[in-house]
């Protein structure tokens, strides 16, 4: 029988591990990237935001990054200026980036869950409103997830973008209700080891 899925806060040692995923998904798959010598993608923004890694037992299969806004800039700044996209000045916006997971992985609940990881851990932090750049490709989940396209897309490499944005109280609620029952499954199996609740609080965070 398989190991329970683990939720849990990246460590020093995670990190040339998402580096090289990194490589592997943005570089060599996705062409985001041109590949290099070293087999690793890094920014300017490691070090600073927080990464939530997805593994089974000592298996990693997937992780996100989370910016928070007092790190004062975040991958979004890349692309568009602030007067392109002045949501990026309000208050209490967290930034979603680089959902990734390993091919082998990508059938099961990895992807699903490290969503929902950052939310939680957003909410968990006060935000108010989630941005984040989503595969032109994949629009349709990060729809079904509630976000909504901003009507700014961007491009890097060969992949397009689009920016989408909602807001965390109404990302909870429809998460904790249209799938509900997902969500039951899923906390019987999961190992959360986030600082942050599984489930909401009765006030919605």
């Amino acid at each position: 029988m398989s190991r329970p899925l683990s939720l849990r806060h990246s460590t020093a040692d995670d990190r040339p591990w998402i580096h090289e995923l990194r490589h592997r998904v943005y570089a060599e798959e996705l062409g985001q990237h041109a590949p290099n010598a070293e087999g690793r993608l890094v920014d300017g923004l490691d070090g600073d935001n927080v990464y939530l890694v997805a593994a089974r037992g000592p298996v990693r299969v997937g992780f996100v990054s989370v910016t928070p806004p007092w790190v004062g800039r975040f991958g979004l700044d890349k692309y568009l200026t602030r007067a392109e996209l002045p949501l990026l000045d309000e208050a209490d916006v967290f930034e979603v980036r680089l959902l990734t997971v390993e091919p082998d992985a990508r059938a099961g609940a990895a992807g699903a869950l490290l969503m929902y990881a950052a939310l939680r851990w957003i909410a968990s932090r006060g935000g108010r409103r989630v941005v984040a750049m989503g595969r032109a490709d994949l629009v349709g989940m990060y729809r079904a997830a509630g976000l909504r396209p901003v009507g700014r897309t961007v491009r890097c490499g060969a992949v397009e973008f689009e920016v989408l944005t909602g807001e965390v109280a109404e990302l909870t609620r429809g998460t904790t209700g249209r799938h509900a029952a997902t969500l039951t499954r899923l906390a019987s199996g999961v190992d959360w080891r986030l600082d942050s609740s599984f489930a909401p609080r009765p006030d919605g965070w």
